[in-house]
């Protein structure tokens, strides 16, 4: 941080990490000219790691709010964005030869499907450039140093090629394998601050439609979100680019191993072999978007451990880098977007000073923290229900394969797991973020 501003800010932030937290962060602080913001990322360019991602309602009214929505809706040609019910996703139980369609999900508006990287974009484009807002490349955080409480006392960033930088306030968003939540953990006493795998494997791949379209003109890919749910793995499809890509992602569960720590890099280049050996058997529709697979990214699903606290003094996590989850309702993102919006709202408000700096993040965390760990319950609550682990639908299996006989207590069943889906789900488009804005403003206004 150069100081060359003219006058003196009223703060300086850094902000680690260029993702999409990190970028609306940036983007919801850019409102107030008077705090100096720094963006520090690892990469050598601002690169989403990923494909598909999905918004949904409770994320476009910060969007809105931040100008930034139409941009990034333009991404999906089709998108309407309203509250007219629309389709997301057909559920078919899949884990056989002949899948049973089950339920046609619609929700309000439906869910905003993009590529990450657009998202990304749409956010960068908005982000003003100048000396208040300074974006730097290829800086991955070695350490940072808070040596006194006092907001007068800088932070001190320590950067891996051993450049050092200053601020008031640091704000990681550097992501599941966050440094900052590493160092942080370790300094209050709360373990390694290291993510744990999951106990679930992703092989994640873009099929070209009109590669899948000459070997089934008809597939239902081609016209609808799609998800193949069954017994120990799900497979989820749907279109992007302006429907020239279908996002193709098939889970795998082994449940025996959630908790353990990897051996290696999460991501590697995996094969179509390693997918069918766990899919192979499945519907005939799952085996036709096989056929398109090639080279998927297996990616070992690793989760943020279960935090005490977001915050320490003047430091902070938001993202994945505090509450990194199972991507299994589309609201991973959303929580970083909403972890943004209501930090930056914070610290962009009027009563916001140098002196309340450590005040502000303890409200941070109060309002945020238990929100967004609810939203992990719940992904992975919804993983189960994909899954037929949960208790009261494991027996569906089993009824499946019964030839017909149990016909009428296997629809009951599917017609029940629909309805704890939606259930379980349905805060993403029922909920908003406002409230939680507002309690936290009073909160800083009251003290």
């Amino acid at each position: 941080m150069d100081g060359s501003n003219t006058s003196k800010p009223k703060f300086r932030v850094a902000i680690v990490g260029g993702g999409v937290a990190g970028l609306t962060l940036a983007l919801t602080l850019c409102r107030d000219p008077n705090i100096e913001i720094d963006i520090y990322e690892a990469a050598n360019q601002f690169a989403e790691v990923g494909a598909g991602i999905g918004l949904w309602p409770r994320c476009w009214h910060i969007l809105r709010q931040l100008g930034v929505f139409d941009d990034v809706a333009s991404k999906k040609p089709d998108f309407v964005g309203d509250n007219t019910p629309t389709p997301v996703f057909r559920f078919r139980k899949g884990d056989q030869s002949r899948g049973i369609d089950f339920w046609d999900m619609r929700t309000p508006g439906g869910l905003l499907q993009i590529h990450r990287a657009d998202f990304q974009s749409a956010l960068l484009a908005h982000l003003p450039s100048g000396p208040n807002c300074r974006k730097h490349l290829s800086k991955r955080l070695a350490s940072y140093s808070e040596t006194s409480p006092s907001p007068s006392s800088p932070v001190t960033l320590t950067f891996e090629d051993g450049s050092i930088a200053a601020c008031d306030v640091l704000l990681g968003a550097d992501g599941i394998r966050s440094a900052v939540r590493k160092q942080m953990c370790k300094e209050l006493g709360l373990g390694s601050g290291d993510p744990v795998f999951s106990g679930k494997i992703a092989f994640r791949c873009l099929v070209c439609t009109e590669q899948l379209r000459a070997i089934a003109p008809n597939h239902p890919c081609l016209s609808s979100g799609m998800e193949f749910v069954g017994e120990n793995g799900f497979i989820l499809c749907y279109l992007i680019n302006g429907g020239k890509t279908v996002n193709f992602v098939a889970f795998s569960f082994m449940n025996e191993l959630e908790g353990t720590r990897l051996d290696g890099p999460p991501v590697r280049i995996g094969t179509r072999e390693e997918v069918m050996q766990h899919f192979g058997h499945w519907d005939a529709d799952v085996q036709v978007l096989l056929q398109c697979v090639d080279a998927p990214k297996r990616w070992a699903i690793e989760v943020s451990p279960t935090l005490e606290t977001f915050v320490s003094g003047r430091v902070a996590l938001l993202g994945d880098a505090a509450h990194g989850m199972a991507p299994f309702q589309g609201a991973g993102a959303g929580q970083g977007v909403e972890d943004a919006y209501l930090l930056g709202t914070l610290l962009t408000h009027p009563s916001a000073s140098l002196a309340s700096l450590p005040r502000i993040l303890k409200i941070y965390d109060a309002v945020r923290r238990p929100y967004a760990q609810e939203a992990v319950r719940r992904s992975r609550q919804a993983g189960m229900l994909y899954t037929l682990r949960d208790e009261q639908f494991r027996d569906i299996g089993i009824l499946a394969k019964q030839n017909g006989r149990a016909a009428g207590q296997l629809g009951a069943k599917l017609n029940g797991l629909a309805h704890a889906i939606y259930d379980i789900w349905k805060w993403c488009w029922t909920t908003t973020l406002d409230g939680d804005v507002s309690r936290a403003i009073e909160m800083l206004r009251a003290q």
